[in-house]
């Protein structure tokens, strides 16, 4: 299958089937449509079924992202009684929160969308506000065809049903998730007065990056050069300038990010300073599942006996780093970013300004063992499918739904369809042949890098799940929770 179609279907994929497909139950995944998918259902809006398991028939559903105008009350958020089951999520106005992140000002201010479980950017000191102990923010995930808004809001909705209401947070959680637009964002082209009229300025216009690569990867934005690291950045900055005043009670900033977004967290991580504990500032920490790629932070590369060619559902700790070079790896762009530093190309402003000055990357280097991330993979998300199909990997019985279909994205993906995203070039896999590898070594290259740089001793928070490249179990797993939410509890 070609790459892009892959892409596509596994990744883009992903936010729909939040919304159609995770409803149900696991034995009906893979159905091509979700059931009773309304004739009216179009290419803006997104479907949620009805044959919701009991979780869904027990638990609040978020509030409809409707066509009122901005600031009508379509329900009331404090009385979970009148939330609504979504069915069809316009980007025109309703509950929940819709404000802008602001990049620029002058004559031609730009700002990126986003949606949150109450007000931010205009948030009032006192009522709900003051119960807020944590927020929580979502990393979109990379998509092989733009992602829209209301993708976005269908992932930002299930973790709120899944995870917060679960663990009794909805009160003591403020949750966001910022809309990285792409540059074929067809459906629309979003203005101030379209999104949030009441605190952004008159003509402000949505910024967006080129494709979903670049945002993924930081790469600056095309009308107003803005990294996309950069904006989280100042969406981080943004919530504890209301610590302050509106959010006195909140300590804990946790941003999560699953496959693509994960990516994005893991590299976004190691640049960011937000991630640097302040005094008067509230902790800022990073989790990630699925990864398919990381970024290592000098020129040695794990050996081969590091990255065996098949499937084991199990890794034995790496112990063996080389000094690698375009010979003995015969791989011109191996320490090209974003699985090194060795060169970064024109299109990354914001990491070359940092990568410019040696002092400012030595820093960030050693600064890194002192950030909060964790991250987490599944054992059989042990897949490459395109080196499979090539000869030069042995993909075990779980890669295949079913046998002769290999699917390195199951269960996020359709059932029965050719999935080949984990494989790539030279440099991606000199980190390892599949997900499950490369987190497992990534977290041993990082003790190997520290000791031997530093004489330190460091060890990557890692997790394991029984499962595939699964969102569900990510979200479910025990080290998920406590980041995001403190003490896991259960209702």
């Amino acid at each position: 299958m070609a790459k892009g179609l892959a892409e596509t279907l596994c990744l883009s994929t992903l936010a729909l089937a939040v919304a159609a497909e995770w409803g149900r139950p696991r034995a009906l995944r893979g159905s091509s449509s979700p059931a009773s998918a309304p004739p009216s259902l179009t290419p803006n809006s997104t479907y949620v079924g009805t044959g919701l398991d009991t979780f869904w028939d027990t638990a609040p559903s978020c509030p409809e992202l409707s066509s009122d105008p901005v600031g009508t009350v379509v329900v009331d958020p404090d009385n979970m009684s009148t939330w609504k089951t979504i069915t069809m999520i316009d980007i025109n106005g309703g509950l929940p929160v819709r404000e802008g992140l602001l990049l620029s000002e002058g004559d031609n201010p730009l700002f990126v969308p986003f949606v949150s479980s109450q007000p931010l950017v205009n948030a009032v000191p006192g009522g709900r506000a003051s119960k807020v102990k944590r927020a929580v923010i979502m990393a979109q995930p990379y998509s092989g065809e733009p992602m829209t808004i209301q993708q976005i809001y269908a992932m930002f909705c299930y973790h709120m049903k899944k995870v917060v209401y679960n663990q009794d947070a909805l009160d003591s959680t403020l949750s966001i998730a910022l809309l990285l637009p792409e540059a074929d964002y067809g459906n629309f082209t979003l203005a101030s007065e379209a999104w949030d009229p009441n605190t952004l300025p008159e003509g402000a216009t949505m910024d967006y990056w080129a494709s979903a690569g670049d945002y993924t990867n930081g790469a600056d934005s095309v009308r107003g050069k803005f990294s996309s690291f950069e904006a989280f950045d100042r969406l981080v900055e943004l919530v504890q300038s209301r610590i302050m005043d509106a959010f006195p009670n909140l300590d804990t900033i946790t941003l999560w990010g699953y496959s693509g977004g994960c990516k994005f967290l893991s590299r976004w991580a190691f640049f960011s300073e937000t991630l640097t504990q302040e005094a008067g500032k509230a902790k800022v920490q990073v989790v990630g599942g699925g990864c398919n790629s990381f970024m290592l932070f000098d020129r040695y590369r794990p050996s081969a006996a590091c990255t065996p060619n098949e499937s084991a559902a199990e890794h034995s700790p790496c112990a063996s780093f080389y000094l690698a070079s375009k010979a003995n790896t015969d791989c011109d762009d191996y320490d090209h970013y974003p699985y090194g530093l060795g060169y970064v190309p024109s299109k990354y402003g914001y990491l070359r300004r940092i990568l410019d000055q040696d002092e400012r990357l030595e820093e960030l280097k050693r600064g890194f063992a002192n950030k909060s991330v964790a991250f987490l993979v599944g054992s059989w998300d042990d897949c490459n499918c395109k080196a499979g199909r090539e000869g030069t990997f042995t993909n075990g019985p779980f890669c295949h739904h079913p046998e002769p279909h290999c699917n390195d994205c199951f269960p996020d993906v359709l059932y029965g369809v050719d999935v080949e995203v984990v494989g790539g070039s030279c440099a991606k896999e000199l980190g390892g042949r599949t997900r499950f590898q490369r987190l497992s070594i990534w977290g041993d290259y990082l003790a190997d890098f520290y000791n031997r740089t530093y004489g330190i001793s460091y060890k990557l928070a890692s997790a394991k799940y029984v499962g595939g490249h699964d969102v569900q179990a990510f979200i479910g797993n025990p080290l998920f929770v406590e980041m995001t939410q403190g003490n896991p509890q259960h209702r």
